[in-house]
């Protein structure tokens, strides 16, 4: 289920921006990044609407939260922009797909 997964994927993200806000100069850092990156494009392809309201709603999060270290606030905050981006990618390639048939 789409929503499901949406949802799993969700709460992975608050998770990771709570680890990296206790742990934050950590080896892991970078690869927690990276998976929370990941995590957004999954959100993409699951094609949930519940992915859209709770990745607006992480975004409040780090826009209102000032306890949150700026690096996970610009991580957190930049998951919106990253959504969007992966779904404009998705877009483009189902339509090089559709065009090469």
């Amino acid at each position: 289920q789409p929503n499901h997964l949406s949802s799993l994927l969700s709460w992975s993200i608050i998770a990771a921006g709570w680890l990296l806000q206790r742990r934050p100069a950590r080896w892991w850092s970078m690869p927690m990044t990276f998976s929370v990156v990941l995590m957004v494009f999954a959100m993409a392809l699951s094609a949930s609407r519940t992915g859209w309201i709770a990745i607006a709603m992480i975004a409040g999060w780090a826009a209102f939260d000032t306890r949150l270290p700026r690096r996970v606030r610009i991580l957190l905050g930049l998951t919106p922009v990253l959504y969007v981006l992966s779904w404009l990618g998705l877009t483009l390639l189902q339509r090089e797909q559709s065009l090469a048939s």
